[in-house]
């Protein structure tokens, strides 16, 4: 990783956020230290009578968790010695910087799960002392993605409208497309999603995508739920969800367009399953934050037929 100054990062609007010091975040991410930040950290792990908190160059968990959460599930190095005393990372998340083919792209990784409280309204983001990740895609994969970037930049953008673009249907579509709806309820039935959320470091996500796994065995494929159960300004939090996961390349999986459906499987599916602001913002975070595991999207989408067959419709309908 490397550092950048402001005036060469692009981002694709402003950014707002407020930590609201929840201490989720900590909980299933693999956070890089520094050469110089290594022995500090074992310092502070002597502190509190820790050992091995450095593996592999990365802060080590214990059972999922950060070694420097207490019992409350906050951090005790901001707590005792304050934001400073914290790796670099832990003080820039959710800020994300990654070089790309155009340059460096900032963003707020969506992932955090309370973003949802202040991403129009809180205070600007700064991007000063920022760790810088190379992420890269060949050509084709690229020209996927700005494809895909500016559908999601469309004006009055919303989660019907975009899943008929997808879908190959026109803009002027009325409502979800009903086939995409009956695919979605089957395919999130046939994944063993409860089962692949039950890994370590898992806790804060089970928790948010906690009404999702109760509604799903409820639903019927050829009845599926109703559109749209949310506001306006959810949809808009979700349409950006999607857009900053692709503007950040954030994710493991082999398309920017896996990214895509995956995403918005998840925002109409959580939607469906209790549209509340307080419970469907955090339930997106959550589910960006699970599909970037591999199980989880290879059991939602294990082949580029399943995918289109979920976005689309195309061929038949996958084997588990």
């Amino acid at each position: 990783m490397t550092r950048t100054s402001r005036n060469t990062i692009h981002i694709q609007s402003p950014l707002h956020h407020v930590c609201q010091a929840c201490g989720m975040s900590c909980q299933g991410i693999h956070v890089w230290l520094t050469p110089e930040e290594r022995p500090r950290v074992r310092e502070l792990g002597a502190r509190w009578g820790f050992d091995d908190v450095v593996e592999d160059n990365h802060l080590a968990f214990h059972d999922g968790r950060c070694r420097f959460l207490d019992a409350a599930g906050l951090c005790r190095v901001h707590a005792e010695l304050g934001y400073d005393a914290k790796p670099l990372i832990c003080r820039q998340y959710p800020v994300v910087l990654v070089r790309t083919e155009d340059g460096v792209r900032g963003g707020l990784d969506p992932g955090c799960y309370q973003t949802w409280q202040t991403w129009r309204d809180g205070p600007p983001v700064t991007f000063e002392r920022c760790a810088v990740e190379r992420r890269l895609l060949e050509p084709r994969l690229y020209r996927q993605e700005q494809g895909l970037l500016e559908l999601l930049d469309a004006e009055d953008l919303d989660l019907a409208r975009f899943a008929c673009l997808l879908a190959g249907r026109g803009p002027e579509a009325d409502g979800m497309p009903v086939r995409l709806a009956h695919r979605m309820v089957e395919r999130l039935q046939l994944a063993p999603l409860r089962d692949l959320l039950s890994l370590p470091g898992g806790e804060a996500m089970r928790r948010v995508l906690g009404p999702l796994m109760d509604a799903i065995p409820r639903w019927s494929p050829h009845r599926p739920p109703t559109w749209p159960p949310t506001s306006p300004a959810d949809e808009a939090l979700a349409i950006e969800t999607i857009r900053r996961m692709i503007f950040l390349r954030i994710g493991t999986h082999p398309t920017p367009m896996h990214t895509v459906v995956l995403m918005l499987v998840g925002a109409i599916a959580c939607a469906w399953a209790d549209p509340r602001r307080e419970v469907y913002g955090p339930a997106l975070a959550g589910w960006s934050r699970a599909i970037r595991a591999e199980p989880i999207w290879r059991s939602l989408a294990p082949r580029e037929e399943a995918l289109m067959w979920l976005a689309r419709g195309y061929a038949e309908a996958p084997r588990v």
